[in-house]
C-alpha cells in the first residue's frame, strides 16, 4: 500500500485558520513576512478545497442539503463566508507581497479562524437528530 507521508496531506481549513492567527501575532521576528506569507498560502490553498467540498454538486454541502433540509439556509451563509474570506485572504496576500497589510492580517486571521468554526458547528449540527433532543 502506497501511503502519502503526512507533511503531503492536505491542511484542513480549520488548522490553516488557526496557524495563521498564530503566526500573525503582534510578535514579529525577522522571519514573520515568509512565515505568515506560507501560512496564508495554505490557507488559501484550504479555503478552496473546503469551498469546493462546501458548495460542490457532490460535497458535503449536498449531503447536508439532502439530509437535513433545516440547514440549508445556514449552510448557504456559510458558503458566502466562505467565499467572502476566500477573496479577502487572496487581495491580502498580494497586498502583503508588495509589503503592505501588515496590519490587517491579525483580524483577517481571526475572522477566518471564526468561519471556520461555524463550518465545523455545522457539520456537528447536521449529524443531531432535532427529534432526539426533545
Amino acid at each position: 500500500m502506497n501511503v502519502s507521508p503526512v507533511s503531503e496531506l492536505p491542511t484542513s481549513f480549520l488548522r490553516a485558520a488557526y496557524d495563521l492567527r498564530s503566526v500573525s501575532s503582534d510578535t514579529r521576528p525577522p522571519d514573520w513576512l515568509p512565515t505568515t506569507l506560507t501560512a496564508l498560502r495554505v490557507l488559501i490553498r484550504a479555503a478552496e478545497e473546503e469551498l469546493g467540498s462546501v458548495a460542490g454538486a457532490a460535497g458535503i454541502g449536498q449531503q447536508i442539503r439532502t439530509a437535513e433540509p433545516r440547514l440549508a439556509y445556514a449552510l448557504t451563509r456559510l458558503e458566502g463566508e466562505l467565499a467572502v474570506a476566500l477573496v479577502a485572504l487572496w487581495r491580502i496576500k498580494e497586498r502583503m507581497v508588495r509589503g503592505e497589510g501588515r496590519d490587517d492580517i491579525g483580524v483577517l486571521a481571526d475572522t477566518t479562524l471564526r468561519t471556520a468554526e461555524r463550518i465545523c458547528d455545522l457539520l456537528r449540527e447536521s449529524f443531531i437528530d432535532p427529534a432526539a433532543s426533545d
